[in-house]
């Protein structure tokens, strides 16, 4: 049966993503005010992940024929690129001006826009860039989701659940998107988006009115604490910021090379060699694809909720990194496409609670460092990773470097001396990369075990942390109304 993949597996996991949601709305007791916040960006990021299909798409039937150093320049102006200058930039300047409602009202806007460009403009190689950029922006958005949710419903104190909540809804949104538009390209072999684009309009002015009408934003529980508050708090360490950019650069490289198209096209070769057609191959692939992120979808909210308290986040985040270790080390040494789909499995719900769980040490740190966009420059690191592997990978096929095929040339082997020839080269390159990756990660938890606990601060114990945190901003907030009563009882004598 071909497209199974999106007729039957696909269909049982939406279903369950949204039993999901509806179980982190109930065990954490989400408000009316907040309900409505999250239903806002999971429209948005539908919307989003629906742009990103469409220009996807659009960038690979277009640049096929790019040389290779045309081919670097094109990703330097495309999105990916640009995410990694507005991811800081929306930290720091909404944080600087405390109106974090600003670059939501901006992307919002250009939600619209980009929707109607695509509607009504034939698309060619500048204008994808263009569009690219616009992207990028609308991509930078769920940190300033993140940090809206924690600042204005969570008052700057649950980061970590805040972040998992968040991840939740980003993630339905965006997996809806990408499936009903695989729906319309793979099931029903369309290739016109106009409903979608109507619906990004739609989408985009929907969620501006509403974020414009209803969600008022508090300046004061946007950006940092107050000064009085961080000179009570453990002390900043730009040291310590360097040290979790540096960890997730390295767990965005080791993650990007596990899921490029080396790997694919790898798997490709190993099914076409068993007999697999190309529709079948191509189903499988995105099996592939989808198991580094449904499953972590579904069990990474009842991890956080059920399994974290046993261990504390910092004994629990290295067993994450040995987890993807191990992970590594058996695919350096195996070349079945089964056992790559099972682990990539495992692979993305390790990454997601590594990602994660480092993201909500640099939204903590976010207030006690004013001026230092952190949950910016993690983006930034977050994205690099992907850069540099899309990049390298794309030149090499390009030039057509060694044995480097594009996916769509491997079907055309009709030889079944070159087949076994391109499986041997690829399967060589595999298991130096994965044992590269499992050498990595090994690095990886060597750092942060000797660097953890000034990483982690006050927050290796979350619960005092958070107890510590209440008290402190409860004084604080006492001590303000104090001096506005001084001042007015001031200007009533005078």
């Amino acid at each position: 049966m071909q497209n199974w993949d999106l007729i039957i597996m696909m269909p049982i996991f939406l279903i369950a993503s949204f039993f999901i949601v509806g179980f982190v709305i109930y065990k954490e007791k989400i408000k009316k005010r907040t309900y409505l916040f999250l239903i806002e960006i999971t429209i948005f990021w539908f919307a989003v992940s629906v742009i990103g299909y469409q220009l996807t798409n659009y960038a690979a039937s277009s640049f096929q024929s790019l040389s290779s150093i045309s081919y670097i320049l094109m990703i330097l102006f495309g999105s990916s690129f640009f995410v990694l200058i507005f991811k800081p930039l929306a930290t720091f300047l909404t944080g600087f001006i405390k109106l974090r409602k600003l670059w939501t009202t901006i992307s919002y806007s250009l939600l619209i826009l980009i929707g109607i460009l695509l509607s009504s403009i034939q698309i060619d190689k500048v204008f994808i860039i263009f569009l690219s950029i616009i992207y990028a922006i609308l991509l930078s958005t769920s940190t300033i989701h993140n940090l809206i949710l924690n600042e204005q419903h969570y008052y700057r104190i649950n980061t970590l659940p805040v972040t998992w909540i968040c991840y939740i809804f980003i993630g339905v949104g965006s997996i809806l998107g990408i499936y009903f538009c695989s729906l319309e390209t793979e099931v029903l072999k369309l290739n016109n988006y106009l409903f979608f684009n109507i619906f990004v309009i739609l989408a985009g002015l929907f969620v501006l009115i509403f974020s414009l009408t209803y969600f008022k934003e508090n300046k004061n529980l946007s950006g940092s604490f107050d000064q009085e508050v961080i000179i009570q708090l453990p002390k900043k360490n730009n040291w310590n910021f360097l040290i979790i950019y540096f960890l997730t650069l390295l767990i965005s490289l080791t993650y990007s090379l596990s899921n490029s198209l080396t790997t694919k096209t790898f798997m490709s070769l190993k099914l076409l060699e068993s007999g697999y057609l190309k529709e079948e191959i191509q189903t499988l692939i995105r099996v592939f694809d989808y198991a580094s992120v449904i499953p972590s979808l579904l069990v990474s909210y009842f991890i956080f909720k059920y399994l974290l308290k046993y261990f504390g986040q910092r004994y629990f985040l290295m067993i994450n990194l040995f987890g993807l270790a191990i992970m590594y080390s058996i695919l350096a040494f195996t070349s079945n496409p089964y056992i790559f789909i099972v682990l990539n499995i495992f692979i993305g719900i390790f990454y997601n609670q590594i990602i994660y769980t480092l993201f909500s040490f640099c939204m903590f740190w976010n207030y006690r460092a004013p001026s230092n966009p952190v949950t910016g420059f993690f983006g930034t690191a977050l994205f690099l990773g992907k850069v540099i592997i899309e990049t390298t990978e794309g030149a090499l096929i390009k030039d057509h470097t060694s044995i480097f095929k594009s996916l769509d040339d491997i079907f055309d082997i009709n030889n079944h001396e070159t087949l076994r020839e391109n499986l041997t080269g690829y399967g060589n390159i595999l298991s130096i990369t994965f044992s590269i990756c499992a050498v990595i990660v090994f690095i990886m938890i060597l750092i942060y075990y000797y660097t953890s606990k000034k990483l982690i601060a006050d927050f290796v114990n979350y619960r005092l942390a958070t107890q510590n945190l209440k008290s402190i901003l409860k004084k604080r907030v006492i001590q303000k109304t104090k001096t506005q009563i001084d001042v007015t009882k001031l200007k009533i004598k005078n």
